[in-house]
Formats: structure tokens, sequence, C-alpha cells
């Protein structure tokens, strides 16, 4: 009963359980923990106001768990599903074993989807008034720049070609390989897919989970795909609500976001390492010291086609061997709205960060002898990187680059993008500088939060430089694959939108929440399924539950989803009243009108990332003062002020040059009380990067999207 109410209470048990249900999810415990968490708020009560075990508890999303997981048993000698039910013995059709369906479960030789259209629809009650609004959006928008994967061409050709409705939904998949325990191979692969329709921060926030493998080995394409397929073309039309309107949709997959050993896997295709091993053009390769290289020889690139590699797939089915790289068919031609070539576009995680930035910095270090080596100067170098003082929205602060080997990828967009090319003036002799410069600014614009479409012509030549001139400046063994990707990206970008936006960042961070759902070694797919579908159950309760302002407060702070502001506030308390100079008045009247009803703090949230004052000194590694104005100047806050629900940031117009990178700037600052300004949130484009060497450095950062 929704009104019952706790023992000399106003809260009821149901808004009660809402909070336990809130921290068992956040608090991720163990069943032994929420049997003890039960007896203990029973026994705190006197009597039996919640379950008394966690068996009553988990009853609370039992029927939803048989309605959301089907579980797929496969024969542990050759790999290919098994019916029949738990007692009755079976012989496999493929190598003619014999075993019980119950003895396979047990051996752990299965694996589960989950119902991607109850998560869809459950998706669409929460948030079915910013997709509709934004479906219509996108029906009616011609773009002229490139500000997400919907205004990629790939995306609107789809939509054209299958004649989808206004209505019709897409998304983008994932899956890759996680280990879940140090001390055992077991990896966890989940199949992820994101909601294109939603806007980017939500998108990320709410990735769907439509299948869990859990093994020591890659899972085969053939069972673990093709059964997910098998089970998204059963998903259908979703109806649901929007405004006041009972809207119907069609779901497609149209992109695929995954690393190149899974891209080949999916596509049935070659590894990098072989002859073909491209899925975007039809570079054979050369050998090189035993290694299949991708040799820059200019010209043209033959490209590949949906409809040559379909041919192809037919062909190796004929000619019993693989034709330009491609093995033979793909379980996920039968989606019929992804395209085979693409529809895969680079991962620039893997590609540019793990792979070419890494590639070139250990050359740097590692090639004793060589023209280029300044491994003898690592020390330096480390006390370089370590003076960089990146915003507080940075997950990770600098870390020396001899602890390169234990960086996450997060940590080398940072070395690329920000810290690379100031910290390694007069240590790399200036030609490499220049050379990698062109890789630096080409990521850059292809990075940005809104990419013209002139803008991927210049990225691509000057990334097309870099790959010619690797050849010029290195060894032949530095064409690598993933150097030869790079004449691929700008592409990509016009396909299918910026390269954040098709990045496996946001899948990767999916990943990592699913480990956090494994709590013992025994049956980790359905450990995770209960957790997922646990906090499916706390979503569809905080939608029916309505709490009071206290309890809703309290319900956010145990999630830890209390929601960062996009708006512009303050935070701390208020500085002491305070006579400001004339010009610091001045700027106040004509922005306010008075300076009377003005407050002056320390820091402030604005568009979603905090900033501080030049006098806020509890930031000792980071530094969040320095912005990029909406007018293309750089500058410095000094004071943080408050007028009502307006914040203004005094700031000093820096005196700025250009060095290397169009986003890399040389600063010096002005005499104090000289070129002050006064910015409103408006005016407020992004926080920069300081690096402080023998000069001082800002950088830009080319989008908000990314922030940590």
């Amino acid at each position: 009963n929704s009104k019952t109410t706790l023992p000399g209470q106003s809260t009821t048990r149901l808004q009660a359980m809402l909070l336990i249900l809130s921290f068992v999810v956040a608090a991720k415990l163990p069943w032994t923990q929420v049997d003890s968490l039960l007896k203990l708020l029973n026994a705190l009560f006197a009597e039996e106001v919640f379950p008394s075990t966690k068996y009553g508890f988990r009853k609370l999303w039992k029927l939803q768990q048989s309605k959301m997981v089907s579980i797929h048993a496969f024969c542990p000698t050759c790999q290919f599903l098994i019916d029949g039910n738990g007692t009755s013995h079976w012989r496999c059709r493929i190598c003619s074993e014999v075993a019980s369906l119950g003895e396979v479960l047990k051996k752990g030789s299965f694996f589960i989807t989950l119902n991607l259209k109850r998560q869809l629809q459950q998706l669409l009650k929460r948030m079915g008034k910013i997709v509709g609004s934004n479906l219509l959006q996108l029906a009616s928008s011609c773009p002229e720049a490139l500000t997400d994967i919907t205004d990629g061409l790939l995306y609107r050709k789809v939509r054209s070609d299958h004649e989808m409705k206004w209505s019709d939904l897409t998304l983008t998949m994932n899956t890759d390989g996680a280990p879940v325990f140090k001390s055992s191979k077991g990896s966890v692969w989940p199949i992820q897919v994101a909601l294109n329709e939603l806007p980017v921060p939500l998108r990320w926030k709410n990735i769907l989970v439509g299948a869990v493998w859990f093994g020591k080995e890659h899972p085969p394409a053939h069972l673990f795909m093709k059964t997910f397929v098998d089970k998204f073309q059963e998903v259908g039309s979703l109806m649901w609500t929007f405004a006041d309107q009972v809207v119907e949709s069609a779901v497609r997959i149209v992109c695929c976001c995954v690393d190149s050993p899974a891209r080949a896997a999916l596509l049935n295709a070659k590894q990098y390492n072989g002859y073909y091993g491209c899925t975007w053009c039809l570079n054979k390769g050369t050998l090189v010291d035993g290694t299949v290289k991708y040799t820059f020889e200019g010209g043209a690139m033959v490209e590949r086609s949906h409809d040559t590699v379909l041919s192809a797939m037919s062909l190796a089915v004929t000619r019993k061997c693989s034709v330009d790289g491609v093995k033979g068919p793909s379980p996920v031609t039968k989606l019929g709205t992804l395209d085979l070539v693409w529809g895969f576009p680079p991962d620039y995680m893997h590609c540019v960060l793990e792979g070419v930035t890494a590639q070139m910095t250990e050359l740097w270090l590692s090639a004793t002898g060589k023209p280029w080596y300044v491994g003898n100067r690592i020390a330096e170098l480390n006390q370089r990187i370590l003076k960089a003082r990146p915003p507080i929205s940075f997950s990770r602060l600098p870390r020396p680059i001899s602890e390169r080997a234990f960086w996450k990828a997060t940590e080398w967009k940072y070395w690329l993008l920000y810290y690379s090319v100031p910290c390694l003036q007069n240590i790399l002799p200036d030609r490499y500088i220049r050379h990698f410069s062109l890789l630096v600014e080409g990521i850059f614009m292809l990075l940005r939060e809104s990419v013209e479409n002139s803008d991927t012509f210049i990225a691509e030549r000057l990334l097309k430089q870099f790959v010619e001139e690797v050849k010029i400046f290195y060894d032949e063994s530095a064409q690598t694959f993933n150097v030869h990707q790079l004449l691929h990206l700008a592409k990509s970008v016009r396909m299918t939108g910026p390269l954040w936006a098709t990045s496996t960042f946001p899948f990767e961070g999916g990943n990592g929440e699913i480990l956090k759902l494994v709590s013992a070694a025994k049956g980790v797919p359905r450990q995770i399924s209960e957790r997922f579908i646990m906090n499916g159950v706390l979503n569809s309760l905080k939608r029916l539950v309505p709490l009071p302002p206290f309890l809703k407060k309290q319900q956010e702070l145990i999630s830890g989803k209390i929601s960062k502001q996009h708006k512009s506030s303050v935070l701390g308390a208020a500085l002491p009243p305070y006579v400001y100079e004339e010009p610091i008045q001045i700027l106040l009247r004509q922005n306010i009108g008075s300076e009377a009803c003005v407050s002056e703090y320390l820091r402030a949230r604005v568009k979603g990332f905090t900033v501080h004052s030049a006098h806020y000194q509890q930031a000792e590694r980071t530094c969040s003062c320095y912005l990029e104005a909406s007018n293309g100047k750089l500058v410095k806050i000094l004071k943080v002020f408050a007028a009502d629900s307006k914040i203004l940031l005094l700031c000093q117009e820096l005196i700025t040059e250009v060095f290397e990178l169009p986003f890399l700037f040389r600063i010096e600052h002005p005499p104090l009380g000289i070129a002050l300004c006064m910015l409103c949130e408006e005016s407020v484009v992004s926080s920069c990067v300081l690096v402080e060497q023998e000069s001082t450095f800002l950088v830009k950062m080319p989008n908000l999207h990314e922030s940590d």
C-alpha cells in the first residue's frame, strides 16, 4: 500500500523502500550486507516494516527479471547454441556431445541477452519529451556544420534511403571486453547501445545493455552477435507519448563504434596484421620485417563501399577463401541499416590516443641512437609535464612521462592536445615537433564542438601530410595500421560527425560501471543482469513515487547524482564587503547598474564547469582561472561577482602570441588595472589549460562534451 507510513512517521513505506534501493544500488552492496541492512532497519522500528531477508527484497524485481533476461546456453566444445530445458539431455548437432542443459549452465557455457524493447520503453517514459523535441528539430533542420552524429552524411542517408519517419529512432552499438578480476583471465563482454536522438550528455548517461558474455576468450561473432541481432529484430515498433499524442517509432542500428580487433571480428574480416586488413580501403599492406605495415604511396585510395563488401562476403563463400580481406558473411548484415564501411567509423581513442600518440612518444623515448631519441632527457620532461596545471574539470592530474606505461587513454589525450608541444620545446628537434604538430592540429580540428565541412578537408590535408612524412622522418616500420587509419578520420567525421560523437570513451565508462556490478566469481552475467534490472526498477520508482523536497534531496545525495548545474551559480560563502577601485566600480555599474547589491565569491560554476578567481589559494596542482571568451580573447579571472541570479567575472585580457598551433598561445599578463573587462555566462566559451615552462602557455579546449 503506497499510503502506509512508517511507525510514528509521515514517510511512507514505499518512499522508504525507494531510499533503501537507492542506497543498495549506489553502494553496490553485496547481498549479505543487504540482508544485514534490512535486519538492522526492522530492529530499529521494533517490527517488520521491510522485507526481513534479501530474498524478500529481491522479489521487488523478480517478475521484471523474468521478462528482461534471456539465457542462451551453448555447447562448450563447438560453441553452438543449445535448445532444451534444464532437465533434458541433448546431443549437439555439430559435434555430437551429450550433456544436460543444467550441467552446461553450471560450467558457465552461456550468455544472456536483455530485453532492449522494454529498456527503450522505460527510457522514453522518462525522457520522451526531450527525445520528441529533438526529433522534431532534426526533421526540420539542415545542418551547416557537424555538431553530432545526427548531422553526418551517413545518418541523413540512412533516414532517407530507408524512408524513416520523423519519429523513428536510431542506435549506436559497441562491444568490448573488460577484465573482471586481476587474478584470472575472465573478461566481461557487454553489447551496449546509445540512443542517438538523445542530447549528448543524456545519451552518454543512459547507455543500455543488450547482451553480456563472460569468459576467458573473445565471444565468437557467429554465436554472440548473431543472437543479439536476432533478439534486436524482435524489438519492432515502440509506442510512446509525446505532446499528449501516441507516437510510433521503429528502431534502427546505424553505427557501431568499436576498436580494430572487434571491428574485424564483427565484419568477419582479416585483422589489421593481415593483408587487406583495412575495412575502409583496399590498401593491401606491405610485409616489413615479418609484420604487415601500411605504407603510404600517395595518390587516391581505393575505398570500399557497402555493396563491394557484401559482394566480397558472397564471393568468399563461393571461393572458400577470403576476398579483399573479407572472410565471409557477417551477422550484422541482417540489421539492414548498418553500413558495412562507414557504419564502423575509426575510434580515435584507440587509434589516435593509445595508438599513434603512444607510438610516437615511445619512439622518442626508446629508440636509442636515432636522431629523434630524447630518452636521455626524460627527467627534464617529467619536470615539465608536472608543471602543467589543468582545469579542475580534468579527471586526472599530470603524471610523469616515465610512468606512461600506466597512462589511461584520457592522459594520452591530455598529452596530445595540451602538454606535448609546449613540453617538447628545445628537447625534441624542431622538425619532429613540427611533424607531430600536424597530428595535434588535425585531431583538434576534428574534435571541435562544431566542425565546419571545410575544416574536415583542412584536417584531412594535415593528417595526410603527417602520414606521408612518417616514412621520411622515422623508420619504415613506423607505418603502422593506426597511422594508416588517420587517412580515414576526416571522411569519417563527414559521415558520422565529430570524433567525440563516435568515440568509445562513453562505452568504456559503461564497461567500468558494469564491472562494479560484479561481486563474486560465479554467475557473472546473472549478477550484472540483476543489478542492471535493479537500476531500472529504481528509475521506475523514482518516476512513480513522489518524494517531499527533503527526502528527494536525501535520495539524490544517497545516489550521488545531484546534477551539476549548467546554469551559473556561485560556490562557497561570500567574501566580506569591500570598496572597489574606480575602474571596477565603473564596470559593475555598466553591467548591473550599481555595485551596492553585489557580493564577491572565490568560485562559481559557469556553463557546467567550475571557475575560480586568481585569489583562490586551495588549487595547487589545478588552475581554473583562465578562460576563452566568445570574442576569441584569452582572459584571467580576477574576481567573481554575484548580483541576484547573475554571475559576473571581472577579468583581465591577456597579451597573447600564437605559438606553433592555432589554439596554443604564449601569454603575458598586462600591468594590474589594465585591460579589464566584465564577462557574463554568455561571453564564456571554455576553460583553458595552463602550461608553465620557460614561457607561460595557454591551450584552448576543442569541446565541452568530453569534459571528464
